[in-house]
């Protein structure tokens, strides 16, 4: 049926039955899923649990070769790295936004339904969270600057750029304090 992987899974325990391509195929799905021989038994679906001779040999033949090809290949794709230190500032810039911007908006609501909302509290507020954003934006445009994903960098700078701007237009303009 043009699927030797699941032919070797199912005739690996009959003498003669696998062919060579069918054995092999069954060697990457063992190595791929993680397989070893404790749970050999369980994946193949064996009625005794017992785990024959026949997978025991293609576990530690070409299944370990497999499995260790796998993991390097993995190691080239992904390398381990030593994480930036702009990752923790970063993320509390980032919580620091969403706790100003829904903590913002929940004090203004609630001094409006006292009546005791000003417009220079909430322009403030605004400015105070606006704030926060640019240096978030620009914390992640360092953050990606360091990683594999320099082509984020850009957006997160231009984005940085535009909301500072405004910011610092507000904050000169005096518009927080009208």
């Amino acid at each position: 049926m043009g699927k030797p992987d699941q032919a070797g899974r199912w005739g690996i325990t009959l003498d003669g039955w696998t062919t060579d391509v069918e054995r092999d195929r069954l060697a990457r799905l063992l190595a791929a899923s993680g397989i070893d021989e404790s749970q050999a038994a369980r994946f193949l679906v064996l009625p005794d649990s017992r785990v024959p001779e026949s997978v025991k040999e293609l576990l530690q033949g070409p299944t370990a070769v497999y499995r260790n090809r796998f993991r390097a290949q993995l190691r080239e794709e992904y390398p381990e790295k030593d994480r930036s230190p702009l990752f923790v500032s970063t993320s509390i810039l980032w919580v620091l936004f969403v706790i100003t911007s829904v903590g913002g908006a929940y004090a203004i609501s609630g001094f409006a339904v006292f009546g005791l909302a000003s417009s220079l509290l909430a322009r403030t507020i605004v400015l105070i969270g606006v704030g926060i954003l640019a240096m978030a934006l620009a914390s992640s445009a360092a953050l990606t600057a360091t990683m594999t994903a320099k082509g984020w960098a850009a957006g997160w700078a231009l984005g940085s750029l535009i909301v500072g701007a405004v910011t610092v237009w507000t904050s000169a303009s005096g518009w927080a304090l009208r």
